[in-house]
Order: C-alpha cells, then structure tokens, then sequence
C-alpha cells in the first residue's frame, strides 16, 4: 500500500514539474519577470497596509490640492493600486506606489516612489518608471497633477488618459513644480490671461505664466499636450528643468 502511495506521489510531482516546465517554456523572461514582481508587489501590498511610512504618503497632499488626499487621488485615477515601504540601501525610508494607468495612449503600469523625511515629517516624490523605463522629474511632476485634478473633476477616474489639459491645470501644474523645487528667494506664480499663446521659435501653442520674486521676471510655457514647461527667456523654448540646473542651482549655491 504505502509503495503504491509512493509510486503515485512521483508521478504526480513528475506530472506537476512537467507542466510547470511548459508553463515556463511558454511565457518570455519578460512575462515571467512582469508575473512575479506583481506578486511580489501584491505580498509587500498586504504587508504594509498599516506601516506607518505608507499612512504618511496616503494621507499626505501637495500644497495645491489640500482637500484631496495621496490615497484619494491615486485609487480614483490607477487601478489596481498597490502601496508598500522599504528601506533603501542608502538608509532611507522609501514608499512605493504602483498602479496601471494609460500614458500616450498606451496602458502602462506606473511605479511611483516617495522619500519619507520621518524628524521633519514630510515625504518628496522621487521617482517614476513606466513598464519599468525611468521617467523623468517633469513627467512624474504631470502625472500627479492630472491624477489629483481628475479626482478633482466631476468625471473622476475617466480622466486617466492624455487628453489637452485646461488652464487651471497647467497652472496647478507649474505650482507644484515651484514647490518641488528651491529658490534664492520666495517665489510664487504669476501672469496666466487662459489663452493659448504662439511663440516664436515654436509651433506649439502653450498657456503662459511668469516666475516672480527673483531679481526679474521669467516667462513660463506650459504645453497643453504634453504637459511640458519651458522657460522663455532667449526668443526659444527652453527645457525649465534644463534652466533650473544652469541659472537657478549656482544660485542656491551662493546663498
């Protein structure tokens, strides 16, 4: 009996690795790749429902949506969202959000990652992959700005995929890029008539702002499409993060 018991037991692991080995022959090493960070992202999910970290960036808000929360915005505008914390090799505390959301009319599933300064209370985003491709600080800047407005707006999630933005979300847009980043003095928005403006050395069409409270004032181009910001100073767009590292950080170096 207990030979027959064991005969069976081989056959039934010989069956089951069988199978698995199919399993995987028939999936790429990016499929399988993709399989098991969504489990693993799914495990780290349940384990860091109550971390501490977590409930900071959740209940968190940027200066320009105060009525709306992280968690409020995030599950209206991703689905399948999914929260987790751990300690980066540097030391430091690091939240991570992923959720699937469409970019450029592609589905894509986001990966976002916040910075949590616990003594001073605050947390800063930080990074942002598409399908695991890094993105830049300027499109991370975008997406949050459209994830909090469209909680904002009476469509809600609906608002999840790249269509022109309005006025008042370029200029929400540019406000969150101020606060994101440090100047020599105290610097607030100004400018914005709601009209599209031509430019030359362009093209495109781009709402228009000023950066005020700095020795002179510095035109701002918000493109409705891409969500891009330049700065307009010389006659031709220029990348503001681009003019941020060149005339701004010497700056603050100064100070």
């Amino acid at each position: 009996m207990k030979k027959q018991m064991k005969k069976q037991m081989k056959k039934q692991m010989l069956v089951f690795s069988f199978l698995l080995l199919v399993l995987c022959s028939g999936c790429s090493g990016s499929v399988a790749d993709s399989i098991g960070k969504d489990v693993e992202d799914t495990i780290a999910h349940s384990q860091s429902a109550n971390d501490k970290y977590v409930q900071m960036v959740k209940n968190g808000y940027p200066s320009s949506h105060p009525s709306v929360s992280y968690e409020q915005a995030f599950t209206a505008f991703f689905s399948s969202p999914q929260w987790k914390h751990f300690k980066a090799e540097d030391g430091r505390e690091v939240v991570e959000f992923t959720g699937d959301c469409t970019y450029q009319n592609t589905p894509v599933k986001a990966r976002i990652q916040f910075v949590v300064h616990e003594q001073q209370g605050t947390f800063e985003t930080a990074y942002l992959a598409f399908n695991e491709v890094p993105q830049n600080k300027l499109i991370l800047t975008a997406l949050i700005e459209k994830a909090f407005s469209s909680a904002e707006s009476p469509q809600g999630a609906a608002g999840n995929t790249a269509s022109p933005i309005s006025y008042s979300e370029a200029k929400s847009l540019f406000q969150s890029w101020l606060d994101a980043h440090t100047f020599p003095a105290a610097v607030e928005v100004g400018g914005g008539d709601q009209k599209l403006h031509k430019v030359s050395g362009s093209d495109r069409e781009y709402y228009m702002f000023q950066i005020r409270g700095m020795t002179r004032l510095h035109d701002v181009l918000v493109e409705p499409n891409t969500r891009e910001m330049f700065i307009y100073d010389t006659g031709k767009p220029e990348p503001i993060d681009t003019w941020y590292q060149k005339f701004v950080v010497p700056q603050n170096k100064r100070k």
